[in-house]
């Protein structure tokens, strides 16, 4: 009920309540000096009342009573009317007060544990060490799991391995109380073998030693956040970087590379005669043609390399690492590879070739990504005077 809710200075109230009426109880001259004893009948209502709430105090304060007409029946015959209503009234009052009180406490903790168990968020206590020792129904629904399945279990061990350095420091401050409230993310593995992502805010019961926790599914707020980075870093047709990725991760390699070495080589390439192809072939012959240089570009590279296009049909990588023997040798490669492919039909199949310029640097350069983009230009464009499907170096051959 509402106005159970309202009161919660519980042990005040009865004190004070039980202590008044006695104190008038004794002031009005009870004869019996056994009368102490009759208040320690206080004791049982309250553990009654604790049970069963207002129900519980109301029958505890009736068999007091009961109690008390026998006892003043049996050791005072003599006492007055009043002395007895005083009495009743200290059980009564005692009864009602400590029912409302519990009935109060276990409304409220009726509504926690229902919060606890039906919140659709992963609701968890754990120990300090790190070990599950409540879960809700949500960690069922959202990632299979039985609470007879988790339960004693750490909670570390179901944390996607690239999180797990980052949850146990943040852990160890929350436990250690340099961190009163924590909030973070991490990746939590469902049943199936699959991740989640969920976003955690945890506090720490000292005294208890308990860990209080609870997490948000956040996967589609990622995938979406991860979808909305590749767009605005990868070109949509191709999956190559775009022109403002490109030279934001060529340029953080290049200076890496001019700290530590050896230096490497830049690419920049187009397809010959693309005009030729969409105009002959019309425009989506044209797209996959891009397309098919990209995925050779792809298949060509490695992970360590950068590859994006510029732009039109302008392609670029940075190859680090490489010097003048090796990157003549890649850049031979690709053009095998870009000569395989073709467009179009049987009846009217247009084959691609491309013209490659290349921009050595090397760990004493002060190039930057710009200029060696502006040298690569100047080789590619020197092969296509030469009539195109080559190579062109612009910086003089040496190994790094």
């Amino acid at each position: 009920m509402k106005w159970t809710r309202r009161i919660q200075r519980g042990p005040v109230i009865a004190l004070s309540i039980v202590l008044s009426v006695a104190i008038v109880a004794f002031r009005f001259g009870v004869e019996d000096p056994s009368e102490p004893i009759m208040f320690l009948m206080v004791i049982p209502i309250g553990l009654l009342a604790a049970e069963m709430g207002l129900t519980g105090g109301l029958i505890g304060a009736a068999l007091a009573s009961a109690l008390v007409v026998v006892w003043d029946v049996v050791a005072a015959p003599n006492l007055t009317f009043l002395g007895f209503s005083l009495r009743f009234i200290v059980f009564l009052a005692s009864g009602v007060t400590f029912g409302i009180l519990m009935q109060s406490r276990k409304e409220i903790e009726g509504e926690s544990r229902r919060w606890f168990d039906q919140s659709t968020d992963l609701n968890c206590v754990a120990d300090v060490e790190g070990n599950f020792l409540r879960v809700n129904g949500a960690f069922g629904e959202l990632l299979g799991y039985k609470p007879s399945d988790i339960l004693g279990t750490p909670y570390i061990s179901y944390v996607h391995p690239d999180d797990v350095e980052a949850t146990i420091a943040l852990a160890t401050q929350i436990a250690e109380g340099r961190t009163k409230v924590g909030e973070f993310e991490n990746r939590y593995r469902a049943a199936d073998g699959s991740y989640r992502w969920v976003r955690w805010t945890s506090s720490t019961d000292h005294d208890r030693g308990l860990v209080y926790a609870s997490a948000r599914d956040v996967t589609q707020t990622k995938e979406l956040e991860a979808e909305l980075r590749d767009l605005a870093l990868t070109d949509p047709l191709t999956g190559l970087f775009n022109r403002r990725a490109f030279e934001t991760e060529a340029q953080r390699q290049i200076d890496f590379l001019r700290r530590y070495g050896p230096g490497g080589a830049l690419f920049l390439f187009d397809i010959d005669d693309f005009k030729t192809i969409n105009d002959s072939l019309g425009h989506q012959a044209g797209d996959e043609a891009l397309k098919k240089v990209a995925s050779t570009i792809k298949i060509r590279t490695r992970t360590t390399d950068i590859c994006g296009r510029l732009g039109g049909d302008e392609f670029v990588i940075l190859f680090p690492g490489v010097g003048h023997n090796e990157a003549e040798m890649l850049a031979n490669g690709l053009l095998g590879f870009i000569r395989d492919q073709s467009v179009g039909d049987d009846d009217s199949s247009v084959g691609i070739t491309s013209s490659i310029g290349i921009a050595l640097f090397f760990q004493t350069d002060a190039d930057d990504v710009e200029v060696l983009l502006a040298k690569a230009d100047a080789g590619m464009y020197a092969v296509k005077r030469a009539g195109g499907d080559g190579v062109a170096f612009t910086t003089a051959p040496a190994e790094l």
